[in-house]
């Protein structure tokens, strides 16, 4: 019995300090990727533009329906006065009266013409703004991603606000470059982005392949920033990519 007690704890010893890529023939784990988040800054700043624009016009239709409200309230003083004149019998300010009235009557078709406008510039300026917070977080529809190292195309049916992409491997430990060509809409984007492979063994004892010193070295964006200044490591990096 004790014989086999100690061949069991042999083997669990050796079980346990083996290296799992190596000595025991466990898998490795494939699956370094880096996080890319596209941003239609071009779109934005259209829409921002009319949002301002709409903001003037804003300004402009507050002022003149200020102007508006007070012709309106010094035209109701003099019809008041003109009708008071009137019921005490000087029936001569009933040409005065009609005139007067006629002005703030259009005068008021004006205001509520005026608070109209307001309403429908209000509500777009929501809605554009609404889609400019939607731009902003990143949230695009890529047609497709073609790897240029070996033709693998990736195909998005869904909008997402960030997409994870593969970074192939070479050898463990040597530098590599992966270049990605992408649709966005019906305009095409090119990316390469080179790192250094290497080997991790987590708590759990599962061996991963991850890369380290992940850099742009090529980027057909208009402009792009990297969450990590240095020593960026594979899933921890998120590239935003401006358009």
């Amino acid at each position: 019995m004790n014989k086999y007690l100690v061949i069991l704890g042999v083997w669990l010893y050796v079980a346990w300090g083996c290296d799992p890529c190596a000595d025991c023939g466990e898998p490795l784990v494939y699956d370094p990727t880096v996080k890319m988040v596209f941003i239609n800054q071009d779109s934005i700043n259209q829409l921002s533009d009319s949002v301002n624009i709409n903001k003037d016009s804003l300004s402009a239709l507050s002022s003149l329906r200020t102007a508006a409200n007070d012709t309106i309230s010094n035209l109701t003083d003099t019809i008041s006065a003109l009708q008071d004149l009137i019921d005490a019998g000087n029936q001569e300010y009933s040409d005065e009266l009609a005139y007067f009235t006629q002005i703030s009557d259009s005068i008021e078709d004006v205001r509520t013409l005026l608070s109209s406008k307001t309403k429908a510039l209000d509500s777009l300026n929501k809605l554009l703004n609404a889609a400019i917070t939607t731009m902003n977080s990143g949230n695009v529809q890529l047609k497709n991603v073609v790897l240029q190292n070996n033709g693998t195309e990736l195909v998005y049916e869904d909008t997402m606000s960030r997409f994870s992409l593969p970074l192939l491997l070479g050898t463990v430990g040597e530098y590599m470059e992966t270049t990605y060509d992408m649709t966005i809409g019906d305009e095409s984007y090119s990316i390469s982005i080179g790192y250094e492979t290497f080997e991790t063994i987590d708590d759990a004892r599962i061996a991963r392949v991850r890369a380290r010193n992940t850099d742009i070295v090529f980027s057909s964006f208009d402009s792009l920033k990297v969450n990590c200044p240095t020593d960026c490591i594979s899933d921890e990096t998120t590239v935003t990519l401006y358009f």
